[in-house]
């Protein structure tokens, strides 16, 4: 099981990674179509949406990386007063309600991403790139927030319960 939650923390970090050059690289498409429009007055055609891919992949691959990080909003004001059990109470309904959200996105953007792939489907834009790639990655990043979720919360219940056996095993 071990092994498993490594490879997923494996996998995160690594797309984690790769999504934040797609910031080097949008900040660089930017500086290239001000430069070519303010200073050569030639506006380019496909910054903007190549930008926009830039920016689809980097919140796709990197939402893996943040749940990896426990970069997360959490409401810690709260939380950290709760006792043990109401702690893993409140973790366990937050499991199920993000298991339930990012399990309905996994279901619609695969049939979503399916037929975008099927029609090879490209954007309605001057310069017409495909986005049927981009869309596959929706159903990517919900399995992947879903598996590194569920290794995260797999390993509090398991420190949750081997604190009780501890504690029930030195009474």
């Amino acid at each position: 099981m071990k092994i498993i939650g490594r490879g997923i923390d494996f996998v995160n970090h690594w797309l984690g990674n790769i999504a934040c050059y797609a910031v080097l690289i949008v900040t660089l498409f930017m500086m290239f179509e001000v430069i070519m429009r303010y200073f050569f007055r030639r506006p380019t055609l496909w910054v903007w949406d190549m930008n926009m891919q830039m920016f689809a992949i980097m919140v796709f691959l990197g939402a893996g990386y943040h749940i990896y990080k426990r970069q997360i909003i959490s409401v810690d004001v709260f939380y950290e007063k709760f006792p043990p059990a109401l702690k893993l109470a409140s973790d366990v309904i937050a499991f199920l309600c993000m298991l339930l959200f990012l399990g309905a996105l996994l279901w619609t953007s695969y049939e979503y991403a399916l037929r975008s792939f099927l029609i090879r489907e490209h954007a309605t834009t001057a310069f017409g790139p495909p986005i049927y790639h981009l869309k596959m990655m929706i159903p990517l990043a919900a399995l992947l927030m879903i598996l590194q979720f569920s290794k995260q919360y797999f390993e509090e219940f398991a420190k949750f319960f081997n604190k009780e056996e501890a504690n029930n095993n030195v009474d």
